[in-house]
C-alpha cells in the first residue's frame, strides 16, 4: 500500500520584461508577500531582473517597492537612465521640430558606426544605485537572471557570481547597450530569446510556476512615434507567438491591466504598482488552489509533475546555466 504525504512544492515565479510595465512586478509580490504566499525562487528578464534581484537583495517587497520609490523622487539621473526616450522635446515650437530632426539623423549615423546608441556605463549607473553588490548564490531568496547569447541563440540563465553583472547583462538592449562579454559568451536582453523565463524556473527546479506576463494588453492604442517602435513592435510580432506557446508550460499565468503604457514610462511607477497589486489581488483564490492540489498530491504527484515539466519544456537544451566571474 503507497503512502501518500504532503510535500510543499516549490514555487518560482518567472518576471517578464517590459520595460516600466515591469514595476507591476513589485505590486506582485506586494500582495504575495502580505498574504503569505510562498516564493521560493524567482527568474527575471530585463526589467523583471531588475525587480526580480531587487527584491530578492532586499528579501521584502515593501522595502523594494519603497526603495525604488524613494529613488525615483528623487529624481536620480542615473535611474532615469534606463529611459532612453528622456528629455526628447516633444515641444511644437520651430526649434524644437529641428532639434528633434538632428538628434534622429546623429542617432542613425551612430547606429552604423558602433556596437550600441549608448555606452555599458549608462546601464551600469542605473543598476549600481539600485543595490550594492553581491553574490548571487548568496541571496536570502533564489534567483536569477535570463539573458540570451549572440554567438549560439541560446538563453541563458545566470545563477551564480556578481549581482549587478548578471542583471546588466539580462537589461543589455541589443542596439541601445553594448553586448556583454563573458567566457565564450556574448550576452544580451533576455527578452531576445525567452520573453518570461517559465522554463528556466523549472530547470532550476520549481514544481510550481507563475509567469507575470506584463506585455501590453492590447496594441490598438499604441503610437509609433520613433522609428525605434516600428522595429521593437516588428521584432515583438513572432517573439509574442513564442512567448504564448511558453507560457502554456505555467501553472498559472498573471496579467496586469496595462492598455496604454509605454515601455519607457518610467514616471508611472505607483501606476504599474498599482495594477501589479490588483492583478495579483484578483487570483489569489486561484493560486492557492492550484498550490494545495500540488501539496496534497503528495511524492506521486510531485514525480509526476517534474516528468510533465520535462516533456512540456523540451527545448531546455537551448538554455544554458553559467556564472558570472565574482
Amino acid at each position: 500500500m503507497l503512502m501518500f504525504t504532503r510535500i510543499k512544492p516549490k514555487v518560482g515565479l518567472a518576471l517578464g520584461g517590459g520595460g516600466a510595465r515591469g514595476f507591476a512586478h513589485l505590486g506582485i509580490l506586494n500582495i504575495l508577500e502580505k498574504e503569505g504566499f510562498p516564493v521560493d525562487l524567482i527568474v527575471g528578464t530585463s526589467m523583471g531582473a531588475i525587480v526580480g534581484s531587487l527584491y530578492a537583495r532586499l528579501n521584502s517587497a515593501k522595502v523594494a517597492t519603497e526603495h525604488f520609490q524613494q529613488i525615483l523622487n528623487e529624481n536620480k539621473s542615473d535611474v532615469h537612465e534606463l529611459n532612453v526616450y528622456q528629455n526628447d522635446g516633444k515641444g511644437d515650437h520651430l526649434f524644437d521640430h529641428i532639434a528633434r530632426e538632428i538628434k534622429q539623423r546623429i542617432t542613425i549615423n551612430l547606429s552604423i558606426s558602433r556596437q550600441s546608441l549608448f555606452s555599458s556605463e549608462r546601464l551600469q549607473r542605473a543598476v549600481h544605485c539600485l543595490f550594492d553588490d553581491c553574490q548571487i548564490e548568496e541571496l536570502p531568496i533564489k534567483f536569477a537572471a535570463a539573458a540570451s547569447d549572440l554567438i549560439s541563440g541560446k538563453g541563458v540563465i545566470i545563477n551564480k557570481g556578481s549581482l549587478r553583472n548578471a542583471v546588466i547583462a539580462s537589461s543589455s538592449i541589443p542596439g541601445f547597450f553594448p553586448p556583454v562579454s563573458i567566457k565564450d559568451y556574448l550576452l544580451v536582453d533576455g527578452e531576445v530569446t525567452d520573453l518570461i523565463p517559465v522554463e528556466a524556473c523549472y530547470a532550476l527546479g520549481a514544481d510550481m510556476v507563475i509567469a507575470v506576463d506584463v506585455r501590453r494588453t492590447s496594441q490598438t492604442t499604441q503610437k509609433f512615434q520613433h522609428t525605434i517602435d516600428i522595429f521593437m513592435r516588428s521584432a515583438q510580432v513572432t517573439g509574442y507567438r513564442y512567448t504564448d506557446t511558453l507560457l502554456k508550460n505555467a501553472d498559472f499565468v498573471i496579467r496586469p491591466t496595462l492598455l496604454d503604457v509605454h515601455w519607457s514610462d518610467f514616471d508611472r511607477f505607483r501606476e504599474m504598482v498599482n495594477s501589479g497589486e490588483e492583478a495579483a489581488a484578483n487570483c489569489l483564490s486561484d493560486l492557492q488552489a492550484i498550490f494545495t492540489s500540488r501539496q496534497s498530491g503528495g511524492i506521486l504527484n510531485k514525480l509526476k509533475k517534474k516528468h510533465k515539466n520535462r516533456d512540456n519544456v523540451s527545448h531546455l537544451e537551448h538554455i544554458d546555466l553559467i556564472e558570472f566571474p565574482p
